[in-house]
């Protein structure tokens, strides 16, 4: 990992210690920017592999706007994750309780190619999970 990228993880690593240890902490919110090439997607992979090593790797949710770019991170749609409709309807009760079951033991979420989000989207999904 390049030396920015290094302390992404070491911070994520620091959190992820203390969280696990159960000390109270407040959200994690953090924003890894590059242009493309640059080793995010790698970053994204060592975070995992970090977490599964730790034997949690269910505690961490990876998301990408499309499905192509999910798979290069062995993610999932945001869309998926939120059970968002694609036609933009409302969840039913039963999917809010899906939602819910999903998030239930989910604490780490990674969104990767932030720039492809509308702030609507965004503001949608952040609601929903």
């Amino acid at each position: 990992l390049l030396d920015n990228q290094q302390r992404a993880y070491d911070i994520i690593d620091w959190h992820l210690q203390q969280f696990v240890s159960g000390h109270c902490l407040d959200q994690l919110h953090m924003i890894i920017p590059g242009e493309g090439g640059v080793g995010k997607s790698k970053t994204i992979q060592t975070i995992s592999e970090n977490f599964a090593w730790r034997g949690i790797g269910g505690m961490l949710v990876k998301a990408v706007y499309t499905g192509i770019a999910a798979s290069v991170i062995d993610g999932k749609t945001l869309h998926n994750i939120g059970m968002i409709p694609l036609n933009g309807g409302k969840q039913s009760a039963q999917t809010m309780k899906k939602l819910e079951d999903y998030w239930h033991d989910k604490s780490y979420l990674i969104i990767d190619e932030m720039s492809m989000l509308s702030r609507p989207f965004l503001a949608k999904l952040s609601n929903i999970i």
